[in-house]
């Protein structure tokens, strides 16, 4: 996705959304009533993009970046002025939508701006902690391990996204990459992530998973599909190439992604413990999550926090080198949020027009 955001997304109104009036008429004249803003991150994007999508208006999503010194700063000491945006032109383009949805730091400007010059003409939704008075939104959903509350939060389990029943069934069922579908199943899919500022995430990091995996490999006589991410050092993905060339798959972020393929037809996830979006799609598959849990230069409560409510849930176990079976209910709170903000912005439409 560029800077200046992809061509606008049209979801059409899935079943069982009651849309008012209005929704129903921004379908039919075109009009792209949703604008969604995230940092260049791929869990950011997911979430925003999920969100966009349970709504079901017309929507399009955009990365946003401040211009330096402003994108080193918090946003409660950054002025909400046009000159702070790396790209002001998005922020531009067309009539105001009537939803705003953001996620991460940089993005939260964009919803401070619109709400700055149109007032209750828009309804803004951010996702995550925003680190500054949520009452500055029309609503904030953040994760429960945040431990933040107010009027207008909401606390979701895990991070939103855009996965659920029918994404995957339509994963399993479409046309699968060739690498996946020569994989014997069951096969096991492993999700690598990469460095943040609290997790070590290099070859030595790893040297620990890749023994689990071919102990259980030896063992089980099971089939890996490894999956990389935009994060995972290009060192490390080589280290799982040369570990398990041949026989299993591992991606080598060349052509089309097969996440969705091998989240929909493995039997088991072994995910890395870095990533709150990656353990949260997983879940939404309702089977088996193993979590590797990787060594620490610098202790978050909040990442204990998450990892401690998905083992309580019964959703999660550590990866020991075994494989077992369980259930659980998903957690995605994705679509119960959505019906949310239908209401309320339904609600305001029927205030504004009483008022008119």
């Amino acid at each position: 996705m560029s800077r200046s955001g992809q061509p606008p997304v049209q979801p059409a109104p899935q079943s069982g959304h009651h849309l008012s009036s209005a929704s129903q008429l921004a379908f039919a004249s075109g009009e792209i009533a949703c604008w969604g803003f995230a940092e260049p991150a791929a869990g950011a994007l997911s979430q925003v993009r999920g969100l966009a999508r349970a709504v079901g208006l017309p929507a399009k999503m955009q990365e946003m970046t401040l211009s330096f010194p402003w994108k080193k700063c918090w946003p409660g000491m950054i002025p909400c002025r046009s000159f702070i945006f790396r790209d002001p032109e998005t922020l531009f383009s067309g009539p105001p939508p009537r939803l705003v949805i953001t996620c991460a730091k940089q993005a939260i400007m964009a919803s401070l701006w619109l709400k700055k010059q149109y007032k209750d003409d828009v309804f803004t939704v951010h996702i995550q902690s925003p680190r500054i008075d949520p009452r500055r939104f029309d609503l904030v959903v953040a994760p429960e391990h945040d431990g933040l509350t107010g009027p207008n939060v909401f606390a979701s389990r895990g991070a939103l996204h855009h996965i659920n029943t029918d994404v995957l069934k339509s994963a399993a069922e479409g046309p699968i990459p060739a690498d996946i579908a020569r994989l014997q199943r069951p096969f096991v899919t492993v999700l690598l992530g990469g460095p943040n500022n609290c997790y070590n995430f290099d070859s030595s990091s790893l040297a620990p998973l890749v023994l689990q995996l071919q102990e259980l490999v030896r063992k089980h006589g099971i089939l890996l599909a490894i999956l990389p991410s935009r994060r995972t050092p290009e060192s490390v993905l080589q280290q799982f190439q040369q570990a398990f060339a041949g026989d299993h798959f591992v991606w080598n972020r060349q052509g089309e992604n097969p996440y969705l393929a091998a989240l929909a037809r493995c039997s088991h996830l072994i995910v890395t413990s870095d990533s709150v979006s990656m353990l949260s799609e997983c879940a939404a598959t309702e089977k088996p999550v193993y979590v590797f849990h990787l060594s620490e230069f610098r202790r978050s409560r909040r990442f204990h926090r998450f990892h401690q409510t998905f083992v309580d849930a019964g959703i999660s176990r550590p990866f020991a080198g075994a494989l077992e079976q369980w259930k659980y209910r998903s957690p995605n709170p994705t679509q119960q949020i959505a019906e949310l903000i239908r209401h309320r912005l339904e609600q305001r439409a029927g205030l504004s027009n009483r008022a008119a």
